[in-house]
């Protein structure tokens, strides 16, 4: 990860934003996981927000058609105990009408970037006074290309592994983190969800957003901090979310 240097408005070291490097989305699709400054810089310059989510949109579609299988898998082992009947009706339901959900992914993904984009807004504009809803909303959507990365290594491991070979709900369970060691197999929703969150490519996650926070607004990496940690939080509250949903 690149770094930056420079005394911050708190004593601490802060990101500068000089000048713009030359490119814009599909150079910066690359750059967020190679090279984030040059993308901290075109937000700073003012880099539409919904060209990334349009890439987002695109990739979440596939990513959800891809775990169509998997869910049916799951579904189809009955976690709930269903009745024979009522579980039919429910796999026949996912079958008939699951392109509603390919729909409604990219909205729903939108719609909790908008929500932290505009807490985090909030943090830092109390911190420093300098912060920009869309420019936040941008950075969220470039760095959350770190997290679709993931859940798309997830997908493909299930299926090399063959969907056949899914007979409980934690065989449909990837961990690229501490969650996926042995001895916490067992462990209870809330551990579970801070494990997920500070996996790898969450722990990445976070330091690009952070890098990107201090960057973009410049304010310190102290402050900048403040904001990575609403964000944790809230990614904490809807892993267990999804947690409990997977019941």
């Amino acid at each position: 990860m690149n770094g930056y240097s420079g005394a911050g408005p708190a004593g601490g070291s802060s990101a500068s934003v000089e000048g713009q490097p030359s490119g814009g989305l599909w150079i910066s699709l690359v750059e967020i996981f190679v090279d984030p400054q040059k993308v901290f810089h075109r937000i700073a310059a003012g880099l539409a927000w919904w060209k990334p989510w349009i890439v987002i949109a695109v990739l979440t579609v596939v990513i959800a058609w891809i775990g169509q299988p998997v869910n049916l898998q799951v579904a189809g082992l009955n976690p709930r105990d269903l009745p024979p009947e009522q579980l039919e009706a429910q796999l026949d339901a996912m079958r008939r009408f699951g392109f509603v959900g390919l729909i409604l992914a990219p909205l729903a993904m939108l719609l909790i970037f908008v929500i932290i984009a505009a807490i985090v807004n909030i943090t830092v504009n109390l911190a420093s006074g300098r912060s920009g809803f869309k420019k936040v909303l941008c950075l969220m959507q470039f760095a959350g290309l770190i997290g679709v990365v993931e859940q798309g290594l997830r997908l493909g491991i299930l299926h090399m592994k063959g969907i056949e070979t899914i007979e409980s709900s934690g065989d449909a369970r990837v961990s690229f983190g501490m969650a996926a060691l042995p001895w916490f197999s067992e462990a209870g929703n809330f551990a579970r969800a801070v494990m997920d969150s500070l996996s790898v490519f969450q722990i990445w996650y976070l330091i690009v957003f952070t890098l990107g926070i201090a960057a973009i607004f410049r304010i310190s990496r102290g402050k900048a901090v403040a904001a990575t940690v609403v964000v944790w939080v809230i990614s904490i509250a809807l892993l267990m979310l999804q947690g409990l949903s997977a019941r």
